[in-house]
């Protein structure tokens, strides 16, 4: 299913509430687990204890139910709570704590594995240890899915090197553990809903789902849309900002990805270079051709401020405000 385009930051927020609550209005959905595995990344199936069939709504037997709704709950008081907070992915640059949606795409899906569940999937078994590196816990109604994850931390995985020793009572014995395999905790790194990577968690994808791939990706397309507008006589210096270690750089272009100053003409742009007080002198130009000449790294982050429109004129006051985290309204009738 192709992930769902979202146009503001309030229908972001709704849609995704929306679907979370729809799938927990009640317990008449199914619910499984699947661990993800290092490497290849795809899922194996993580079979869960539940008891005696009359036994099944006991949660202090049948350790499944009470699996599915600790994740249930964990994902209701996180991703709906009245504070949380949502934006677009080409906002990420602003470094604030929300929630992003973030598609996937050809270019960029770290957890396709999703897409080929099967019923006769392999199970995850005791000797797969070493090897996991997440769990995904699936809840279904109908033809709507959302998938939890849970990324394993080093110490999700108990007494690696067999140095120390896991006690459990019996009676009033206490004896070893010997195999203790997993420690799954009630967090919730990322949900996926229709396809769409929803977290606040960005580091996580960073370091480990290569999301620096998505972002230059993203920049890169920005970066083709400047050179469009023929107002850059030099875009490899766009290039080289983007490719710089630091993901910063990169992730500041997408707050032109929407912008409405792109759809202005070279001439409109160079006319208000030249003549707004704000950016005489910003940048080097070429006066024969009306072209910016970009010197350094500084006149790209002019350039970008140019482009994202971050510095905005308040009607009443005239006054010039930095306005680098805005959303676009309506204008008034």
């Amino acid at each position: 299913m192709p992930a769902t385009p979202q146009t503001n930051e309030a229908d972001l927020r709704t849609s995704i509430v929306q679907k979370i609550n729809l799938m927990f209005n009640d317990e008449e959905y199914t619910f499984e687990a699947f661990i993800f595995m290092k490497g290849d990344h795809t899922l194996k199936r993580f079979i869960l204890y539940e008891g005696a069939p009359q036994n099944r709504n006991d949660t202090s037997i049948n350790f499944k139910k009470k699996l599915q709704l600790a994740i249930a709950e964990s994902i209701k008081s996180k991703f709906t709570d009245e504070s949380a907070e949502y934006d677009l992915v080409d906002n990420i640059a602003d470094n604030q704590n929300k929630f992003y949606a973030i598609p996937q795409t050809e270019e960029y899906s770290p957890f396709a594995a999703l897409h080929a569940i099967t019923q006769e999937g392999d199970s995850y078994r005791v000797a797969d240890r070493e090897n996991a590196e997440g769990i995904f816990f699936r809840y279904q109604r109908g033809e709507h899915t959302i998938w939890a994850y849970q990324y394993f931390w080093p110490n999700a995985i108990p007494n690696r090197k067999g140095l120390a020793f896991h006690i459990i009572p019996q009676d009033d014995v206490f004896v070893e553990l010997q195999k203790p395999i997993l420690a799954i905790s009630q967090k919730v790194d990322l949900l996926i809903i229709e396809n769409n990577i929803v977290t606040n968690d960005v580091g996580l994808l960073q370091t480990h789902y290569d999301f620096h791939q998505y972002i230059r990706t993203s920049a890169q397309r920005v970066a083709s849309e400047i050179t469009s507008l023929s107002l850059v006589s030099n875009m490899d210096k766009v290039a080289d900002y983007i490719s710089r270690s630091k993901l910063t750089y990169a992730k500041k272009m997408l707050r032109i990805k929407n912008s409405k100053v792109l759809s202005k003409s070279k001439e409109e742009l160079y006319t208000k270079i030249r003549t707004l007080p704000r950016w005489i002198g910003k940048f080097d130009l070429d006066e024969e051709n009306h072209t910016i000449v970009l010197k350094n790294y500084g006149q790209v982050e002019n350039l970008i401020d140019l482009l994202d429109e971050r510095y905005t004129r308040s009607d009443v006051t005239d006054e010039e405000y930095d306005t680098s985290a805005k959303k676009w309204v309506e204008p008034a009738t």
